[in-house]
C-alpha cells in the first residue's frame, strides 16, 4: 500500500503491482471502497476526482511514498543506504556506481558487469537490480549484509592464480564455488567448508539456499506461463470447444451403413468377425 504521483502532480493511493529495472514500478491505482471500515484511513483516488485510473501506471520509485515500510523493504533500504564506500564501486571492474548485486557472492556490480553475471546464469551467480530495495526478500538481504565487496576481495587476494584469471574465468573456478559455499554457510548457520586445494580448477555444481529458492521460483513461473499459454491456445477464437479433440475412431462407412436386409446383416457380421 502506497501513494504515488499521478500525471497531475498529486499523490493518490495505490498498490505495487510489479518492480521494473531502472527504478520504475507498476502500480494499481485504488478505487473508492463501497463499505470501508470506519477506522481505515480515507483513501485518495484518481477516479474520485474524475480521472482515468488506467493511465500512468508506470511511475518512478522516487514518486512513490509509503505510510509504513514493510519489514523487508525497510531492511533493504537500510542495507543499501548504509553500505560502505567500497560497495559503491563495482567489485569486478572498480567503476563507480553499483545499481546491481550478485546475491551468490554478496557483492555489488555495475550494469555492464551485471550483464556478464546474467549470461553465466543464476546457477553460477544470482543477480538482482537494487531497485531501491523493491522486490528484495529477507533471505537475499542476508547474503548482502554478511558478504560485501571487501570480504570477497580479501578472500580472493589469498589466491593469486585465481585473481590473475579473466573476470568470467574467476567465477568458473573452485574458488568461486568455495566462496559461495562459505557465504551460504554463514547465512544459514551451517559448518563452513574447507579451503580449496586447487582453487583455479573448474567448479562443481552447487546451489546456495538463495539460489535454490530463485531457481524454484523461476521454474514455477515458467510452469505458470506455460499453463497460461496452453489455456489461451485452448480457448482460441472459437471458445473452449476449439480445444476439444475428437478421439472417437473413424467409422467404416461400409460396416456402419444401415442394413437393407437380413442377408445384408449376416454379411456384415462376417466382415466384422474377420
Amino acid at each position: 500500500r502506497c501513494r504515488a504521483r499521478w500525471i497531475d502532480g498529486n499523490y493518490y493511493d495505490a498498490t505495487i503491482h510489479a518492480v521494473l529495472p531502472g527504478g520504475f514500478v507498476v502500480v494499481n491505482w485504488l478505487r473508492p471502497r463501497a463499505h470501508g471500515d470506519l477506522n481505515d484511513r480515507p483513501i485518495r483516488t484518481i477516479s474520485g476526482i474524475g480521472g482515468d485510473d488506467t493511465l500512468h501506471r508506470i511511475v518512478q520509485t522516487a514518486d512513490v511514498e509509503f505510510d509504513a515500510l514493510s519489514p523487508d523493504l525497510a531492511a533493504a533500504f537500510a542495507t543499501f543506504r548504509d553500505r560502505s564506500q567500497q560497495d559503491r564501486h563495482c567489485v569486478d571492474c572498480g567503476c563507480d556506481g553499483t545499481d546491481w548485486a550478485s546475491i551468490s557472492f554478496g557483492t555489488y556490480l555495475c550494469a555492464r558487469c551485471a550483464e556478464e553475471h546474467l549470461r553465466m546464469g543464476s546457477a553460477r551467480s544470482l543477480v538482482r537490480p537494487l531497485n531501491d530495495g523493491f522486490g528484495w526478500t529477507e533471505t537475499e538481504l542476508k547474503y548482502m549484509a554478511v558478504g560485501g565487496n571487501a570480504a570477497f576481495c580479501a578472500c580472493m587476494d589469498q589466491y593469486p592464480a585465481v585473481k590473475a584469471l579473466s573476470t568470467t574465468g574467476r567465477y568458473e573456478t573452485r574458488f568461486a564455488e568455495y566462496y559461495r559455499r562459505h557465504l551460504d554457510a554463514l547465512c544459514i548457520g551451517a559448518q563452513v567448508p574447507p579451503t580449496p586445494s586447487a582453487p583455479e580448477q573448474s567448479a562443481v555444481d552447487f546451489s546456495s539456499r538463495a539460489e535454490a529458492l530463485a531457481l524454484a521460483q523461476e521454474a514455477a513461473q515458467r510452469i505458470e506461463e506455460a499453463a497460461q499459454a496452453a489455456k489461451a491456445q485452448c480457448l482460441g477464437p472459437l471458445g473452449p470447444r476449439s480445444c476439444s479433440l475428437d478421439v472417437r475412431p473413424a467409422l467404416d462407412p461400409v460396416i456402419f451403413e444401415a442394413p437393407r436386409s437380413m442377408s445384408d446383416v449376416k454379411s456384415r457380421r462376417r466382415k466384422v468377425s474377420c
